[in-house]
């Protein structure tokens, strides 16, 4: 069964914001889609990674890093599974790792994330009547950046990222 013993493959491009340095820049995506079990079929395990450059340092005041790498683990479940259209939310938790330029002392730095987005799959072409060949995909995604001291929570920063690109199913 597709998605079940052989994963969904995702690939896509986009844009993020970083808020407090207020930065924008451009992202590569890939993810890979589980299927838990053939009677679970809304709900699935996802792992993707997010590899982000910045174009825009919007506070030059303060240190932004110039590219970013997240890599995470978590759920999807289908609200709507229809033949042409799916929507799923996303939940998923991870690490990101940061690397500055302008900085010689701390030069790279590695935080805990958690995200909570959506997915929305247009289906494109099918090979049978229960499952998608190819689909395109949208995916905005909000993502919270922990501080490495527990008392600075208030100062959370927050990346906003929407991803377009396709998606394949064995």
């Amino acid at each position: 069964m597709p998605g079940v013993f052989w994963p969904e493959l995702r690939v896509g491009g986009g844009a993020y914001a970083l808020t407090r340095t207020r930065d924008i820049g451009i992202t590569g995506y890939a993810a890979l889609d589980f299927k838990i079990h053939r009677s679970l079929y809304r709900l699935g395990l996802i792992f993707d990674s997010v590899f982000a450059l910045r174009q825009y340092n919007g506070d030059a005041q303060l240190a932004s890093p110039d590219s970013l790498f997240i890599l995470r683990g978590g759920i999807k479940y289908n609200l709507l599974d229809r033949e042409r259209f799916t929507a799923a939310l996303l939940v998923s938790g991870g690490i990101i790792s940061y690397y500055f330029q302008d900085y010689a002392a701390g030069a790279q730095g590695l935080r805990g994330v958690l995200s909570m987005g959506a997915l929305f799959q247009f289906h494109v072409l099918r090979n049978n009547r229960d499952y998608h060949k190819f689909s395109l995909f949208i995916q905005p995604v909000a993502t919270a950046v922990f501080a490495r001291n527990i008392g600075e929570t208030g100062t959370l920063p927050l990346l906003f990222a929407a991803q377009l690109g396709i998606q394949y199913g064995f």
